[in-house]
């Protein structure tokens, strides 16, 4: 999404610090400071008219004295774990929690997440299936134009959409 939204003509807030991988051959499109919310989010008002990318659990820090348009992307949870198991494996590291619990975890998560989003009056959000994002790049790009409410370049935004990046697929 990050990708799609730099070629729409948006400005990513990143520090580049996080450089493309084996994981995410295309780049990461952080920012460090995004990871310390939780002791520091003073700086938040440098990313005002920028996209900046943070993950759910850190959400929570964002300060209320701003306004927020969220694209909360989801996807299959078995595609999260094969995914994560395989970024793991790559970087030596071992997990000892099984599946069904991280299941289990990140569901709790995600409906706490919803939940708590809901009564956010400081935060507008979409949710982007980035399973029907692959497939069907069209009509979740428009939609993703018209919750942001920007003038963008679509046919920009649907180039970068890329099915070969989908690699840890789960049929249903």
């Amino acid at each position: 999404m990050m990708q799609i939204l730099k070629a729409a003509g948006c400005s990513i807030f990143s520090d580049n610090t996080r450089t493309a991988d084996t994981d995410n051959p295309k780049g990461y499109y952080e920012s460090e400071k995004a990871k310390r919310l939780i002791s520091d989010s003073s700086w938040i008002a440098e990313t005002r008219g920028h996209v900046l990318k943070v993950i759910s659990l850190l959400l929570y820090y964002l300060p209320s004295s701003e306004n927020y348009r969220i694209i909360f992307m989801t996807r299959n949870m078995t595609e999260i774990l094969v995914s994560q198991k395989e970024m793991l494996h790559r970087r030596g590291e071992v997990t000892t929690v099984t599946d069904d619990a991280m299941k289990l975890h990140y569901e709790k998560h995600l409906q706490k997440m919803r939940e708590w989003l809901t009564s956010q009056r400081n935060m507008s959000v979409m949710y982007c299936d980035y399973n029907r994002l692959v497939v069907e790049p069209r009509e979740t790009l428009e939609k993703v134009v018209a919750f942001l409410g920007n003038n963008m370049n679509f046919d920009d935004m649907l180039k970068v959409v890329d099915p070969a990046l989908y690699r840890q697929r789960y049929q249903t």
